[in-house]
């Protein structure tokens, strides 16, 4: 299981952006965050600054985002869909940040969900990756360049 990373953290902005055809309300989808080489990594609000951005949930189409719970722990971040019309095509982009031990160099994402759900995610400037139920390795930027 993971633990919170020490103070002397290291920040990282990540983006997901969650698709769901053929949305049911009360639909789950769970985005799992693994540890590397038994490096600490757990989802964070960012750095403790008036500046942090925390964590934001938007519209890709405008309109209100459509889920109606979310809830975060450090080693996950769940969603569930919020009534709408059954069997829509539902989209929206979340905004967050991971906590790291600052000897990191990769952490793995995966997801859980029904399969009418796909997460795309993606850190600074890399280029996004399709997420699936098995655990897709991300370098931490910066670290294998």
């Amino acid at each position: 299981m993971a633990t919170a990373p020490a103070p002397a953290a290291i920040y990282q902005g990540i983006t997901l952006l969650v698709v769901s055809n053929n949305a049911q309300s009360g639909d789950r989808i769970t985005i799992n965050l693994g540890e590397r080489g038994g490096k600490n990594v757990a989802w964070s609000t960012g750095q403790d600054f008036a500046t942090s951005s925390g964590i934001q949930l938007s519209s890709t189409g405008g309109g209100s985002v459509p889920v109606s719970s979310f809830a975060i722990t450090a080693e996950k971040i769940t969603f569930m869909l919020a009534p709408s019309d059954s069997g829509s095509s539902t989209q929206f982009r979340v905004s967050a940040f991971l906590a790291a031990d600052p000897s990191i160099t990769e952490f793995s994402l995966s997801l859980t969900s029904d399969e009418n759900s796909q997460v795309q995610a993606a850190l600074s400037m890399q280029e996004p990756a399709t997420l699936g139920p098995n655990p897709t390795v991300f370098d931490w930027p910066g670290t294998n360049d």
